[in-house]
């Protein structure tokens, strides 16, 4: 299969980071916060891994090693085998034997058997212990470059920046806590982070690859992403993102998606985390992205006069829609009784996070055509139907199977999605 991503912007040495303001509470003062940085664990100079190392290291006639000498080396180390580059990377670029043993030892040293804290020590270049959207790019990079099931991906160097951007905007939007684009030792160990780069050695076709890392997943944010954005700039702006699902978006529900950006414009990151939060309203990151967009005085409730507010452009939608559509008073109500909120008559952001059903609750508010269908059929058939996977995985691979089939019946270019 060929590349099917195209970005006519970037290059692969940067890797954008989403323009949103909000998020958490304590946004701005947590990015004010020095990253923290390693300490010694153990002022042993010498270890298993490096007598290891060392030994493996003789079997080189050469003096210097390549990059792809390293695939031995981060075994060695207990690293996943798609840190070999970033590894090469923090040695140096024309890496000795001496400069390589220095690096595990320090490695040892500093992370013990602690294999999360080695992956973090090499990504960071042992410069923090947190990491951030740069921090993943050779280690993508690398990935496009030699994995055997990602090798239509690399005639298209364009590409690649596209691929890089939606991987590292996943990362940060499901294992992240806070909206600082910075993960935290304490987030990855409580996340799949691991368990997703060593599956990533197991995978010799790349469509069978599911999560963060999905090929797939990446053809299609980026499919909706260039049909909207029509003159090509790589950025949105309102009238772009008003014609997202033929519009399913009310007007004030855009005018608070663009308020909280630092731009004007949105950018393909910015893009990426609103739709993973637009298709599953019920992922606590979605739930958090859409709460501070409804609540118009940030004051952490949503209030009756709030909800009416985005309500009333949704009721004149629905109306050209539908017969008599349900009015505001009675749809409050149902709120009530769906979120069953602490307070009565104010919902906080812990009371939709303990709902079930917080996509309906957003839908009734954010998006028409989700609210009519909510209206029509039981919310808990679609639950059914979806057999177990996300809002996001079923969405995602229904809507790959029908871009392919629509690729199959124009007949387009496999190495362009125009």
């Amino acid at each position: 299969m060929a590349s099917i991503l195209n970005d006519g912007a970037g290059g692969a040495d940067a890797v954008a980071t989403p323009q949103d303001r909000t998020g958490d509470t304590d946004d701005e003062t947590v990015k004010a916060v020095p990253a923290p940085s390693w300490s010694l664990l153990s002022a042993e100079t010498d270890s298993d891994l490096v007598a290891n190392v060392s030994a493996e290291l003789s079997n080189f006639s050469r003096r210097t090693l390549t990059r792809h000498d390293f695939k031995t080396i981060v075994k060695i180390c207990g690293l996943p085998l798609y840190l070999k580059f970033p590894l090469f990377q923090m040695v140096s670029k024309s890496p000795t034997k001496q400069a390589v043993l220095d690096v595990c030892r320090k490695l040892h040293r500093v992370a013990g058997k602690d294999r999360l804290s080695k992956v973090v020590f090499v990504l960071t270049k042992g410069r923090r212990t947190c990491l951030q959207p740069g921090d993943f790019r050779d280690m993508i990079q690398d990935l496009i470059e030699t994995h055997s099931g990602l090798i239509f991906l690399r005639p298209v160097t364009r590409s690649h920046t596209v691929y890089i951007d939606t991987v590292v905007s996943r990362l940060f939007y499901e294992i992240g806590k806070t909206w600082t684009w910075r993960l935290g030792m304490a987030e990855l160990r409580r996340s799949d982070f691991l368990s997703q780069l060593d599956s990533l050695e197991c995978h010799n076709d790349f469509m069978n690859v599911e999560g963060v890392f999905s090929y797939k997943d990446a053809y299609v944010i980026h499919a909706i992403f260039n049909a909207l954005d029509l003159d090509n700039d790589r950025l949105l702006n309102r009238l772009d993102l008003a014609r997202y699902e033929k519009g399913a978006l009310t007007p004030k529900v855009i005018e608070r998606v663009f308020a909280l950006l630092s731009t004007s414009a949105m950018t393909y990151v910015d893009f990426v985390v609103f739709l993973l939060a637009e298709k599953d309203k019920s992922h606590p990151r979605s739930i958090e992205y859409w709460f501070n967009r409804l609540d118009l005085d940030g004051d952490g409730m949503l209030t009756m006069y709030e909800l009416e507010a985005f309500f009333r452009e949704q009721y004149d939608r629905v109306a050209i829609l539908m017969n008599d559509p349900v009015s505001f008073e009675d749809v409050y109500r149902q709120m009530i009784d769906l979120v069953k909120p602490r307070s009565s008559n104010l919902f906080a952001l812990s009371d939709l996070k303990r709902c079930a059903l917080a996509s309906v609750f957003f839908n009734t508010f954010i998006n028409t055509y989700e609210f009519i269908h909510h209206e029509i059929f039981d919310p808990f058939d679609a639950d059914r139907l979806r057999n177990g996977s996300t809002q996001w995985e079923h969405f995602a691979k229904t809507k790959f199977s029908l871009l392919m089939e629509e690729e199959d019946r124009e007949g387009s270019s496999e190495d362009e999605l125009s």
